[in-house]
């Protein structure tokens, strides 16, 4: 990884963390995550989650190709899907419906790019972080139970549709804070590390 970009992917993490942590304290002030300033804040979390994803693959690949690529579509693709989830909310704010819908969102039904997805994502790439030294070992426990805690609240919007749920609001809760810690500490190491210099290869000397 270069070195501009690590930093780069560090700060977008940096970012993706403290906008999930606004987000979260918006859903529980507003109680209603379409309106306009929590689109706006999982919009935000979205678009740099996606840049963050992209440094960590970079420094996991090496242990495993496969399961890093993996851990990367999935990761992609869930902040996307959350960045479209709230562009969607927002859209519908500045530009009200004629009509009112009562069906789950057709972009991100029941959250299923925005937790499940990303929530496997994060499992893949901690799962990664264990087996590499280039991270702390907390930072992969922190990301697995994260990544479990994101699949179970997909769940649990699928089954339950009370909001209110005391079920659903302890997984809010759980997964709103460690996800967006995760990012914090994942920001916080890119931005400590040192790249590796380049191997220059050198063609061998014809005699």
């Amino acid at each position: 990884m270069s070195s501009s970009y690590q930093k780069f992917s560090g700060v977008c993490a940096v970012l993706a963390g403290a906008a999930g942590l606004i987000y979260l304290a918006l859903f529980i002030s507003l109680r209603d995550p379409t309106a306009l300033p929590p689109s706006l804040a999982l919009l935000t979390v979205g678009l740099f989650g996606a840049a963050a994803i992209v440094g960590l693959y970079q420094r996991v690949r090496e242990n495993d190709e496969g399961f890093a690529l993996l851990g990367l579509v999935f990761g992609i693709a869930g902040a996307l899907g959350a960045a479209v989830h709230a562009a969607f909310d927002l859209a519908n704010n500045l530009n009200p419906p004629a009509a009112d819908f009562g069906y789950a969102n057709p972009v991100d039904p029941r959250g299923f790019l925005t937790f499940a997805v990303a929530g496997l994502g994060a499992i893949a790439i901690s799962w990664l972080i264990l087996r590499g030294g280039s991270f702390q070992r907390p930072v992969g426990y922190l990301g697995i139970v994260s990544g479990v805690l994101l699949v179970l609240l997909y769940i649990a919007y699928l089954v339950i549709l009370d909001a209110t749920n005391p079920v659903v609001l302890v997984l809010v809760l759980a997964s709103g804070i460690l996800q967006p810690v995760w990012y914090l500490w994942i920001g916080w190491a890119l931005l400590q590390m040192k790249t590796r210099a380049p191997v220059k290869k050198t063609a061998a000397r014809r005699r």
